[in-house]
């Protein structure tokens, strides 16, 4: 009997739900094969505790243990189980070195990165569903504010997750057609305020201005304020919005996708690999011949 183990470590969005509700369906057809879900008490998070999938889609039952958690017992884990599946959030600095020199069982490494993700190739499971999160409330306070006649122009200044100008914030600054700052440079918001004055001017009475955790919005408002008369007005997207509620379609076929990889990698795959998600949406136009 081949012993599959699944952990989740850190925040984690709730699409990795359907990964492991595909895996269990799966592993559940081979009798050779017992896949179950590993946590800490609540009560005691020095013990361990295994959660059987006694029926399908139970995938949003497993709870995320903590990082600490994860460094002290993933010896003992490793040590019963012949498969472990490892979803983690990537702000976390998992020991590669210690998991390459383990004989004990096969790791998968499956990375989450929704918010800080640079590599514009990558695609982060999950990412679709945070996006359109922040979309859709944006959008909410673009509704309200387009029916509006204010005295004075506004600006709505939306802080959103993340800690660096990377994939997340750029997506959701293209698809609400708004700017984001990219940092506190004094010529970025020189920029900035160009951009807004020419929105303005063209009969908008609002805009928007996305920006990250590591942004000081006293320092947005300094800034400004130097340049363009506006009243400021505050939106914050938390990051538990973004990561639960209900995934996107695109999310989900994503999910059923990786599950099938990973089905795949437990008969093909090396003693530790890491999951990368590659983007194919490239759109290219072509003559015709």
């Amino acid at each position: 009997m081949e012993k599959i183990g699944i952990v989740k470590v850190g925040t984690i969005p709730q699409v990795v739900s359907v990964v492991i509700d595909r895996l269990v369906y799966w592993f559940q057809q081979d009798p050779n094969t017992h896949v179950t879900g590993i946590y800490t008490s609540n009560v005691n998070e020095s013990a361990l505790e295994e959660l059987t999938f006694s029926e399908l889609e139970q995938g949003t039952r497993l709870p995320s243990i903590s990082y600490s958690s994860l460094v002290a017992h993933l010896a003992s884990v490793v040590e019963k189980k012949d498969i472990l599946f490892l979803f983690y959030n990537e702000r976390e600095q998992i020991d590669y070195e210690w998991l390459k020199g383990n004989d004990a069982c096969r790791i998968l490494l499956i990375p989450i990165n929704l918010f800080n993700e640079q590599n514009p190739n990558l695609y982060p499971l999950g990412f679709d569903s945070a996006i359109n999160e922040v979309v859709n409330n944006i959008n909410k306070v673009k509704d309200t504010a387009g029916s509006l006649v204010f005295t004075n122009k506004r600006l709505f200044l939306v802080k959103i997750p993340g800690e660096i100008t990377g994939a997340f914030i750029q997506t959701a600054a293209k698809a609400l057609e708004c700017e984001y700052v990219k940092g506190e440079l004094q010529s970025d918001f020189q920029q900035i305020a160009g951009k807004l004055v020419e929105r303005y001017q063209e009969g908008s009475n609002y805009a928007l201005l996305l920006f990250n955790e590591m942004v000081n919005e006293a320092e947005i408002k300094e800034q400004i304020s130097g340049n363009i008369d506006v009243d400021f007005r505050s939106v914050s997207i938390e990051e538990a919005q973004c990561i639960g509620g209900n995934p996107t379609v695109c999310d989900r076929v994503n999910a059923i996708e990786l599950a099938e990889k990973m089905v795949h990698w437990v008969r093909t795959g090396q003693s530790v690999d890491i999951v990368r998600f590659e983007r194919s949406d490239q759109i290219t136009i072509d003559a015709l011949h």
